[in-house]
């Protein structure tokens, strides 16, 4: 089930809105059940809040790392063609920053992989994860942490997989130099982010 929130203009308050929608959802969720039984939810699944606007506030993200809720973030715009009066909405998911660490605890991987309940998603992340140790680097280390998987050469960080329910994003600097988080939904996302990994790999060896 997805409790969500839109907006036609950025408002940093849609995120305490959306948080009140959650917060109903989640407290009534066995009343939802029977009265949209035809829907056939399930009250076992994390509730999804979906906040979605033309544009989201650096504020509001920063604000969404600290959330132990299952967040997800979209940008729209609107696009018409010409000889068309039909207004289509292009839809962008929006990574939320992962938070540092807190010192302390301990993650293993599985529990990193049981946090994405998406199977696709999930045998991509295995399957990168595999095949990181053939990069030809022996000196890289895949480290889960509370909120991703962090991965190293020697002790320096190139990259971090961050996690959600449906997919997850790799976090990595671009070709300009700024750290960017790229979202993965299909296979043909990673091939295309491959070169960039690798690429940052091999700066950190200099």
């Amino acid at each position: 089930m997805v409790a969500a929130e839109m907006n036609i203009v950025g408002d940093d308050n849609m995120l305490l809105q959306g948080l009140d929608y959650y917060n109903y959802v989640t407290t009534n969720i066995e009343a939802l059940v029977r009265i949209y039984k035809n829907d056939r939810i399930d009250p076992t699944k994390a509730i999804r809040l979906m906040l979605i606007a033309p544009n989201f506030s650096q504020t509001l993200t920063n604000r969404c790392r600290w959330i132990d809720a299952n967040i997800s973030l979209y940008t729209y715009k609107c696009i018409k063609f010409d000889g068309s009066d039909e207004v289509i909405p292009i839809f962008s998911q929006t990574s939320i920053p992962t938070p540092p660490e807190p010192p302390g605890e301990i993650y293993s991987l599985e529990d990193r992989y049981g946090y994405i309940t998406n199977q696709e998603s999930r045998g991509i992340l295995a399957s990168l994860l595999s095949d990181l140790p053939n990069w030809g680097k022996d000196k890289i280390s895949i480290e889960p942490i509370k909120y991703a998987i962090s991965v190293k050469l020697g002790s320096k960080v190139f990259m971090h997989l961050a996690l959600r329910r449906d997919n997850f994003f790799v976090e990595t600097h671009s070709a300009e130099g700024k750290w960017t988080s790229y979202p993965v939904n299909s296979r043909g996302d990673l091939d295309m982010l491959m070169a960039l990994m690798k690429s940052n790999m091999e700066n950190k060896l200099k």
